[in-house]
């Protein structure tokens, strides 16, 4: 195995186990459930409000692996009207952002990487997310074909970065 297969394997391992943290269950079976606004932990509601001038919450989701939380994706319309999603660990720790993008921003590199892999199939979502710690940026992308779900995320060079199959609620 050449050395950039090698550090492209280890790459999606450290990402897979950054995103599941669950090692002793190999299935890894990821979760994304809605639930009501009303219903977001204290915590995670005041770092949002602490983090962003926030007007509004429009949706809430909280993201599980092997039914441990890995974070809690908030939807807000902000004081200057925009709208973002934000991600925080189950402490309240800000992760990343996110704004919708559509495909005429997507960069071209993005897009070759995308249509090389997944042309065949339906895009449901596509963000341009902010780590809050590195700032660096990734386009995820959420996909689905044939009742399987995936979200793609994609380096603005074109790597792609990580790959999580997503299962619907039970």
């Amino acid at each position: 195995m050449d050395s950039n297969r090698c550090a492209w394997v280890a790459v999606f391992v450290f990402f897979t186990a950054l995103g599941c943290r669950a090692a002793d269950d190999a299935a890894n079976v990821v979760r994304d459930v809605e639930f009501a606004v009303g219903n977001v932990p204290e915590n995670i509601v005041k770092a949002a409000q602490e983090n962003f001038q926030v007007s509004k919450f429009i949706s809430a989701e909280k993201r599980t692996c092997n039914k441990k939380i890995v974070h809690f994706e908030l939807e807000m319309k902000l004081r200057d009207k925009t709208t973002i999603d934000a991600y925080f660990d189950p402490n309240g720790k800000l992760l990343r952002t996110g704004v919708s993008v559509v495909a005429a921003n997507i960069p071209p590199a993005v897009q070759a990487a995308f249509n090389k892999l997944y042309a065949d199939w339906t895009v449901t979502e596509c963000n341009k997310e902010t780590d809050a710690a590195t700032k660096q940026d990734v386009y995820s992308i959420d996909i689905n074909k044939g009742g399987k779900q995936l979200e793609v995320d994609i380096a603005p060079d074109g790597t792609i970065v990580k790959t999580l199959e997503l299962k619907d609620e039970d």
